[in-house]
């Protein structure tokens, strides 16, 4: 029995209809969180230091950080903690203490309790001689959601969590992000606000200190990666194909995602809280985007997460969908009033900038207004001086954001157009295994067991035919067997994936595939190979005419052309798995530079 995700004590009557495709079942099990009932909001802060390089940071800064994290009654310290690190774009490193609190009532305890409000706010921050920020998100419930492809051990906020749900339904479809917040059973959650002053503080904004005031429904999102306990092939497989596509997607949002509503991002490594050494192989990106549907346009939309997806269908075609590779998610959408974020630091931390948000291009300010309930209106701009929380690049935003159902893998795109990744190499990203595991993370709170399962399969007391009726099929399924991992994409002319594109090279080439792209308005991948088969055929029935004066070239060409369309029909079939596109040299690259420019 599937789950709704939205806990019964927070479901209402829905004003804004939800995405869930009729009689859905999810093609995977996914999971969530779930919290005591009197816990209504929860706490994550980020307690960092920032330095000009890794060689000025002598452990001084983030180990004050971490004694406060013990500090006060046991009722008041954080339920989790853990350290991470990374180095931003200009060279800088920010490390710092991410940690949990149930509730505003018990982290506000530990500020007074373990004297680090005190501390904070004293003016001694100002000469320590490197950047310090501090951010706090306390959302209440309804704006907060989690998803995990696992069932045992927690992350984050699911240390604070009662338990863990049985399969839930809504994920694994292009929407399920926002059905699954129970806010927008009613709400839009459309960015709100526009850039302010520093706005009343206890601690004055100083050249140094600047606390910026926050947007409503402004979308954060944790999306983290634990590679830790994969076998060394499946390790191998995820380090040269999955993780530096991720990079990719992850430095595309944090260099230019302005352009679509991404104020910040970066990929963090969980680091060892004693060492500060990058040896646990788990990260995760942290992003902050204007709202939550500036997040699934890139989701949506975006090459960069198109390749994310591919590399995750390709990744667990080649292991036969026995993965042990662990991902989860949780996002926010915080109301105006539960967000802070306060910089301490050097110029080099705290910058000037004008506009609120860099303007959008019109095409994706109309994409924008297709995935809000309401018309997508851009905030307007001001001029006002912050900073950014990682010290690297200013938010130019009006406070003081990444794979299907994880962000980076986000939700499947499979009922919208949406651009196909290209076929391209990938280099190998060269990272030393190390044995060192997460134990190595001194936390107040022990991680909870759950009974572990394949993250592809049944549950263990699913009947026959609902276990037949879910199982994954095998990659390689002989033509005409089912393929669950195309059949989760839809066409316009009604027929799977990858008939469709077979279709494309069958059809009496070049006037058959015209004929499709007459037709075939939906999927990428299926105009991708019409372009491809109606140009180069073109092209052929060219050749054809110029040497018809010739029966024996005439036969050779012929012979040609079947065997051309055999091996083009034979890639477009298997390459519906993980969208990628085989292009014939000078026809594919200009049949992709047509689709995309579509």
């Amino acid at each position: 029995m599937l789950e709704c995700t939205i806990p019964q004590h927070l479901r209402r009557e829905r004003s804004c209809p939800v995405s869930t495709p009729p009689n859905w079942s999810p093609p995977y099990p996914a999971y969530c969180a779930r919290f005591p009932k009197e816990v209504d909001s929860l706490v994550m802060a980020v307690f960092g230091a920032q330095f000009a390089s890794s060689s000025l940071n002598d452990g001084t800064a983030i180990s004050r950080i971490k004694r406060f994290m013990s500090q006060g009654s046991e009722t008041v310290r954080p339920s989790f903690w853990e350290v991470a690190s990374v180095n931003d774009k200009k060279g800088a490193l920010n490390i710092a203490v991410i940690a949990y609190w149930p509730g505003d009532e018990s982290f506000a305890g530990w500020e007074e309790e373990s004297g680090f409000k005190s501390w904070w706010q004293s003016p001694d921050r100002e000469t320590d001689g490197h950047g310090w920020y501090l951010e706090v998100l306390h959302p209440t419930l309804d704006r907060f959601e989690t998803v995990f492809s696992y069932n045992t051990s927690p992350e984050g906020a699911a240390h604070l969590q009662e338990h863990i749900s049985g399969e839930m339904l809504e994920h694994a479809y292009w929407g399920s992000m926002r059905d699954r917040l129970a806010v927008a059973q009613d709400d839009d959650i459309k960015a709100e606000g526009t850039a302010r002053a520093a706005g009343v503080s206890e601690v004055p904004t100083t050249s140094t200190r600047i606390r910026v005031a926050g947007h409503k429904n402004l979308c954060v999102i944790r999306s983290g990666q634990d590679w830790s306990g994969t076998v060394p092939a499946e390790r191998k497989l995820y380090l040269e194909t999955m993780h530096p596509v991720l990079i990719e997607g992850m430095n595309f949002l944090r260099d230019s995602g302005q352009d679509i509503g991404c104020y910040a991002m970066n990929l963090w490594d969980v680091v060892d809280s004693g060492t500060y050494e990058a040896n646990l192989e788990r990260t995760f990106g942290l992003g902050f985007f204007e709202d939550l549907a500036a997040l699934e346009y890139w989701s949506k939309s975006h090459q960069t997460h198109i390749n994310i997806f591919g590399g995750f269908l390709k990744y667990a075609k080649k292991l036969d969908n026995a993965l042990s590779l662990r991902l989860f998610h949780e996002v926010y959408v915080l109301d105006e009033g539960q967000q802070f974020f306060d910089c301490v630091g050097s110029e080099r931390s705290i910058h000037s900038y004008g506009p609120l948000r860099v303007d959008r291009p019109a095409s994706v300010k109309h994409e924008l207004s297709a995935l809000s309930p309401t018309k997508y209106v851009p905030l307007r701009t001001a001029s006002t001086r912050i900073c950014t929380p990682n010290f690297s690049k200013p938010h130019i935003i009006p406070f003081p954001p990444i794979m299907a159902d994880f962000a980076p893998y986000q939700d499947i795109p499979e009922t919208t157009r949406v651009l196909s990744p290209i076929t391209s190499p990938r280099a190998s990203l060269d990272r030393a295994h190390n044995t060192h595991s997460t134990a190595g993370i001194a936390s107040p709170t022990a991680q909870a067991s759950y009974q572990q399962r394949d993250y592809f399969s049944g549950s263990p007391d699913e009947d026959v035919e609902e276990q037949r009726s879910r199982e994954r099929v095998a990659w390689n399924a002989p033509l005409g067997g089912p393929r669950e991992d195309v059949d989760m994409f839809t066409t316009s002319i009604g027929l799977r994936m990858d008939y469709a594109a077979c279709l494309a090279y069958l059809l009496l080439p070049p006037a058959g595939p015209v004929a499709l792209l007459v037709f075939e308005h939906r999927s990428d991948y299926v105009r991708f190979h019409a372009w491809q088969s109606s140009l180069l055929f073109a092209f052929i029935f060219v050749i054809h005419i110029i040497f018809s004066w010739s029966s024996v070239i005439s036969w050779i060409l012929l012979a040609g052309d079947l065997a051309l369309i055999g091996f083009l029909t034979m890639h477009a079939w298997r390459d519906a798995s993980t969208l990628d596109r085989y292009e014939i040299p000078f026809f594919g690259p200009l049949a992709t530079s047509i689709t995309d420019d579509e």
